[in-house]
């Protein structure tokens, strides 16, 4: 179906030979990629052109990319070691979260202790502490020379220093945190809050909000219309700027895309159509959104 698709756009658009070369390694570069992430052929219809057919490749594979770095890389040789052995129940008592704790979210959401721990409930626990301020500390830089001496008379000692406080553990709603992923919805939903951040809370301010966590973290999920209408919502923004501007699924759907892309487009300064969609955002300050 690929074959006859390229013959497709071949023969609706043939312009000069060097740009249907150059055309044509790119088609061929994208069916690489469709091939590694098994993704299925194009839905029916026919593609006009092959710029088409490339940008529905490009944009279902977008759809498809996982950053497994976000979140998850340490720089200190004793947290990779100690996380690939953890349990996730172990990770969440060394945060701080006592026995009660973890019975009680576990009844909220039973998925909880087979999570993997390295992959899937540490990287949650570094995006609740260093994106929303919901605690202090890192699991990823190991320990600090303040509380090393202090951590290793523990029994159940941990090499870092990450610790989420009690009154964070108690209005954390466990299922839809625990069950949303980080990098297709909390990473690129949450800095869509913070570009906007003159006029939509994020950050800390969610977590000094249990409502505003609540409906953040389900809107997470949902379809870029749905979370554009909570940011549009009156009761979920602070007091709009002078000159508001309505959020639209195409604006949330354009952080989404930005997000999948990753840091290489925008270290390399280069002005996606995304950006343009986003307030004008420069790659710079995508830079600092996905960081």
């Amino acid at each position: 179906e690929e074959a006859e698709l390229l013959a497709s756009a071949n023969t609706n658009n043939n312009p000069a030979m060097g740009e249907d070369d150059a055309m044509d390694k790119e088609w061929q570069e994208l069916c690489a990629i469709d091939d590694a992430f098994h993704i299925s052929p194009s839905e029916g219809g026919a593609v006009e052109n092959a710029k088409d057919a490339k940008q529905k490749l490009l944009k279902r594979r977008r759809h498809r990319t996982r950053h497994p770095q976000l979140f998850r890389y340490s720089a200190d040789i004793s947290v990779a070691c100690w996380l690939a052995t953890a349990m996730s129940e172990e990770v969440l008592r060394s945060c701080g979260f006592a026995g009660e704790d973890v019975k009680r979210m576990s009844s909220e959401y039973p998925k909880l202790l087979k999570l993997n721990a390295k992959d899937a409930v540490a990287p949650k626990l570094r995006f609740l502490v260093n994106v929303l301020g919901g605690g202090k500390g890192d699991i990823g830089t190991g320990l600090t020379d303040e509380n090393e001496n202090l951590s290793m008379d523990k029994e159940d000692f941990a090499p870092h220093n990450l610790h989420v406080p009690r009154h964070v553990r108690r209005i954390l709603p466990t299922k839809t945190f625990f069950d949303s992923r980080l990098e297709t919805e909390l990473g690129p939903r949450h800095a869509y809050l913070a570009l906007h951040g003159d006029a939509l809370p994020h950050g800390k301010e969610l977590i000094e909000s249990p409502a505003l966590l609540r409906r953040f973290l389900e809107a997470c999920s949902k379809k870029p219309a749905e979370f554009a209408r909570l940011c549009n919502d009156p009761i979920f923004y602070r007091s709009p700027p002078l000159a508001y501007q309505k959020h639209t699924a195409e604006m949330v759907e354009a952080m989404d895309n930005a997000f999948s892309d990753g840091l290489l487009p925008f270290a390399q300064n280069k002005v996606t159509s995304d950006l343009g969609i986003l307030d004008d955002c420069t790659p710079a300050r995508m830079m600092s959104l996905l960081l």
